[in-house]
């Protein structure tokens, strides 16, 4: 399902050490939380369809979001868009990752209409 995947570019670089600041004020449950973000890895990368590919970045961006206290890039830029936004990098920086079972012209229109003229498909961007 990669047809499926675009990467959008938000132009918000973020400070990463920033963001790892947020994480590690939660030391005291970093094992647990580094436990559950690797489950959800691997379970991201075993994904057979974009429906199960969904629940997890769901699961993982509100892990995320409840350790720095964040809104979802969803949240913010994306609120009526029928996929998921995954954020990559620092929460909500240069790119995020976005899914959706709708055709290509449709899905890029959409967040070009948001105001986002960088919209790349995964065929473009993974090598």
């Amino acid at each position: 399902f990669t047809q499926n995947l675009y990467f959008i570019y938000l132009g918000h670089k973020q400070n990463s050490r920033e963001g790892i600041a947020l994480y590690k004020k939660h030391r005291d449950t970093e094992g647990v939380i580094i436990d559950a973000i690797s489950d959800l890895t691997i379970a991201f990368l075993q994904a057979s369809d974009i429906e199960i590919l969904n629940k997890i970045i769901i699961e993982h961006e509100n892990i995320v979001q409840s350790i720095i206290n964040l809104p979802r890039a969803k949240d913010v830029y994306f609120s009526d868009y029928w996929g998921e936004i995954k954020s990559l990098g620092a929460w909500g920086g240069d790119f995020v990752l976005a899914t959706s079972d709708r055709n290509e012209a449709e899905t890029i229109h959409y967040f070009h209409q948001k105001g986002f003229s960088t919209v790349l498909t995964y065929d473009e961007i993974i090598l």
